[in-house]
């Protein structure tokens, strides 16, 4: 059995399970994961998963491609972000599916994407549960390891810039399915705040459970008016 086509076979079943890939969508899901990997050659095996977080199918296939020499360890994470944004559903059905369950309940509806974004791997949980974590007299403190930050000192040091200056921050919602810093698989939903329209991500590497992020549409830079004392 062709070990590649295998793996692939299991990550759209993982999206049928767990992304809300359709029965319709699955050829061109499959498609999109054999495009980014450079079109190798595939035939369909059957294989299936019973996963419900994508981390031991992406370490199969890096595994796989490593063998392969279609990518190296290095661009693992890379990789990663590709094929898991080709299974991710769109940002406008994401929103459908996110307003449907705020009417009826706000928490379930974010639960529910709190959920979607560790399944399609962009909440990145089982790094962050591995983060040291200290509670003391209602004090919490945690050593967020899991950002790429603490081992890339060139993304420690770049801050938000972005180059080409496009999108114009880390943050913004041009970040959506974006290739930069790996946010194919970036979701965001709508808020309105005071009739401003704002929308809402979750944190990759957040410091919290379920640590979220209230952001406006329009590109506003932060200013400091105070006066310090």
């Amino acid at each position: 059995m062709n070990k590649l086509s295998a793996v692939i076979d299991k990550l759209v079943c993982y999206a049928r399970k767990n992304l809300g890939l359709s029965a319709e969508n699955e050829i061109y899901a499959r498609n999109a994961v054999l495009d980014v990997l450079g079109s190798p050659d595939y035939a369909f095996t059957g294989e299936t998963c019973t996963d419900t977080a994508p981390d031991m199918l992406l370490g199969e296939l890096a595994s796989v491609c490593g063998e392969e020499g279609i990518f190296t360890g290095d661009e693992r994470e890379e990789y990663a972000d590709k094929v898991m944004g080709a299974l991710t559903l769109s940002p406008s059905e994401i929103r459908r599916r996110f307003a449907r369950r705020l009417k009826v309940n706000s928490k379930s509806a974010t639960d529910w994407f709190y959920s979607y974004c560790v399944k399609n791997d962009y909440v990145k949980k089982s790094r962050l549960d591995k983060n040291p974590r200290f509670e003391e007299g209602g004090l919490v403190i945690t050593i967020n390891k899991a950002k790429p930050e603490f081992r890339d000192p060139k993304k420690a040091a770049s801050g938000n810039s972005v180059k080409g200056g496009y999108p114009k921050c880390a943050i913004c919602r041009e970040n959506e399915a974006c290739p930069v810093r790996n946010k194919r698989t970036l979701r965001t939903v709508d808020l309105l705040l005071d009739g401003e329209k704002w929308f809402w991500q979750y944190s990759p590497y957040g410091y919290f459970y379920q640590h979220g992020i209230a952001v406006n549409c329009e590109h506003t830079p932060c200013t400091w008016t105070g006066a310090l004392s």
